[in-house]
């Protein structure tokens, strides 16, 4: 049992660092089951506020909060997040090498950092066994916990060495959360993760605010102009490949509606760029594959829109949930077609191709890469598919299921796009660097002003800077850059040039592709999962009669009888109008979510004109009953004793 911590303590922890005066619904009793040192399975909604559960427990307690997540962005984005709050925080993965690694290392050891994000794939490494017992861990977060599920949406297999964590320190809780998981997931996650009798806490998918809206269309192009231009706001077009962000972008622009697109093959300076344009307003409308908002602190997002149908109910759950994060109301809509349908049938072929393309593909990367036979893993290497693709003449759409079906056999890991500064590191006798400029003074004075420069040279990769060592010198980039190249080709020193773009992690030692062991009763059970979620996506897709909200919470295991009320199906329904109940939570949610009054017009404006009546009687009886306030310009807000909600 740790050090008691007292409601005044959490409240005032969650004041100082994130300025808020009350929680969302379930998050403090999350965060005290973490901090009684009980094992929790925590199921949140998108902008539930996952993060807060294990953030504020970390703070609170001696020692670290140990996070295993799976994407590099977010983690750097929720480190940087933290650092800003004054809450050390700091994250391994496999972008991180070199001096970065060992600075990290080191100051992890000296208990520098209240939370440590781990990748998956560094948990596993020599680096992290070594770095193990000098943890002084109090909290062990598993997020994004439907990863360790073969039937979750993005199964991987390196989430299922977590549970050896358990064993390791079975004392310690491990709290698990995700925002979207079937009842046979969650299962799953409890038995993988070694955390049976782990309490549950599940807050309602129901999401009242987003109003979803699936279109069958033949012209998606003229159907998102339309969806666009009747919708005010930030918006999200979400797409299935880079291309598809890219020409519609385009298309936009050209017809005057300013957009971005956003996606991993960028360079990171333009998407920042694309990112902090869509923040800020400057373009509202943003095309992007379906990576891009996780993490985004982005609360007024009024529509998101799927281009493309999406894979599973999973993903468009999570995805549409990056709307109306304020409470108030957004619109998700998916645009469809029989060419979707068709493609969401056959996918399964694509996705789960057979053991000797598996091979195939596995030899052309090692090939590509130049990994020779029994090379030694953990290596981090710049992999572009597209480059790839063409020069062992593969088709991507082809290769790229392949890679990430190897990826989940655990051979690799591919990740999104990262920069890695140019790295250098001495192999030589400190003689040998002294004896340099009798035969090649300019090679001997870049020798020297390295070793002046960085410290620790001699001992590990160090990233180093080229026009700082150009200026140096006084001489001009491309003249360091040709002298590294050329110590490094008469054997003197280890140069890795700056990179940009797709990372390959190479997890294992190299094989001959004949010899590669595939686990196909786990492909095979994957390949059902699959099949099994593409189905309930179609028939989401196909099902005009049925409730919409209704689909997607009886998908989670969650029953209801009731209609929303807003959807697609119900606003061509009269049986579709919600109940007073439903539209009374509607109401005080949305209004808990601001800090100003919200018109009248923001909260029916989506309805049909039976919800419309529905709601103008519910508000009139709110304001009767006291629960809320109407102002003179036909505004309502709660009362002032009403705190607002983190």
């Amino acid at each position: 049992m740790g050090k008691i911590i007292t409601d005044t303590q959490i409240r005032q922890a969650l004041k100082e660092y994130w300025g808020y005066d009350a929680f969302r619904p379930l998050q403090q009793p999350i965060i005290e089951a973490a901090l009684l040192q009980k094992d929790t399975l925590a199921l949140l909604p998108t902008g539930g506020g996952k993060s807060l559960c294990y953030q504020l427990p970390a703070i609170l307690q001696d020692g670290c909060c140990l996070v295993i997540s799976p994407l590099i962005a977010l983690m750097e984005d929720q480190v940087n997040q933290l650092n800003q709050r004054n809450i050390p925080a700091i994250a391994l993965h496999a972008g991180l090498k070199g001096a970065d690694a060992w600075e990290a290392i080191a100051g992890i050891k000296e208990g520098n950092y209240k939370l440590i994000y781990c990748s998956p794939e560094r948990m596993q490494s020599r680096m992290f066994e070594d770095l193990l017992p000098f943890l002084r861990i109090s909290l062990i977060a598993v997020d994004e916990a439907h990863c360790v599920s073969q039937w979750g949406h993005d199964f991987r297999p390196e989430y299922l060495q977590i549970g050896f964590l358990k064993k390791r320190f079975p004392k310690l809780p491990v709290l698990a959360l995700t925002a979207s998981a079937t009842p046979e997931v969650c299962q799953d996650i409890l038995k993988n993760l070694g955390i049976p009798g782990a309490q549950q806490f599940r807050q309602s998918f129901a999401r009242t605010n987003i109003f979803y809206d699936i279109r069958y269309t033949e012209n998606k192009m003229g159907s998102l102009r339309e969806a666009i231009q009747a919708q005010q706001g930030s918006t999200i077009i979400y797409c299935r490949s880079r291309k598809n962000t890219e020409a519609i972008s385009s298309q936009l622009r050209t017809a005057g509606i300013p957009c971005v697109h956003y996606h991993a093959g960028m360079k990171t300076a333009a998407r920042h760029e694309a990112q902090q344009s869509w923040m800020e307003g400057t373009s509202p409308v943003i095309a992007a594959t379906t990576a891009f908002g996780m993490g985004i602190d982005k609360s007024d997002v009024r529509l998101v829109l799927h281009y493309d149908a999406p894979e599973d109910p999973e993903s468009w759950y999570q995805e549409s949930g990056r709307g109306g994060r304020d409470g108030l109301p957004s619109s998700a809509i998916c645009l469809f077609n029989a060419a979707d349908i068709r493609n969401l049938k056959n996918s399964s072929q694509i996705q789960f191709p057979g053991l000797a393309y598996l091979r195939q593909v596995y030899q052309a990367v090692v090939e590509y890469l130049q990994i020779p036979i029994s090379a030694q893993p953990e290596r981090y290497y710049p992999f572009e598919i597209t480059d790839f693709s063409k020069k062992f003449d593969l088709k991507t759409r082809m290769a790229a299921p392949a890679l990430r079906l190897l990826s989940r056999e655990g051979f690799w890991t591919l990740t999104e796009s990262v920069f890695q500064s140019s790295k250098a590191h001495f192999r030589c006798e400190r003689q040998q660097i002294d004896q340099l400029p009798q035969k090649h003074l300019f090679l001997g004075s870049l020798a020297v002003a390295l070793l002046r420069l960085y410290s620790g040279i001699f001992q590990y990769p160090v990233s180093i800077h080229i026009p700082v060592i150009a200026q140096k010198l006084h001489c001009n980039r491309k003249d360091v850059e040709l002298g590294l190249r050329q110590l490094a080709n008469i054997g003197l020193l280890d140069y890795e040039p700056a990179a940009e773009g797709p990372q390959l992690f190479f997890n294992s030692y190299r094989v001959d592709s004949q010899d590669l062991i595939i686990n196909t009763d786990r492909i095979n059970s994957l390949r059902t999962g699959h099949e099994k979620r593409t189905q309930a996506i179609i028939r989401f897709l196909e099902d005009d009669k049925t409730c919409r909200s209704k689909q997607i919470l009886n998908y989670f295991g969650e029953e209801t009888a009731e209609h929303c009320g807003h959807c697609d199906v119900c606003r061509r329904s009269v049986a579709g109008v919600a109940s007073h109940k439903s539209i009374q939570e509607t109401i005080i949610g949305q209004l808990k979510a601001r800090e100003i009054p919200v018109p009248m017009s923001a909260l029916t404006s989506q309805l049909t004109e039976a919800n419309k009546a529905a709601t103008i009687k519910t508000l009139r009886q709110l304001v009767e009953q006291g629960l809320i306030q109407w102002h003179p310009d036909n505004s309502f807000s709660l009362p002032p004793s009403k705190a607002r909600r983190s």
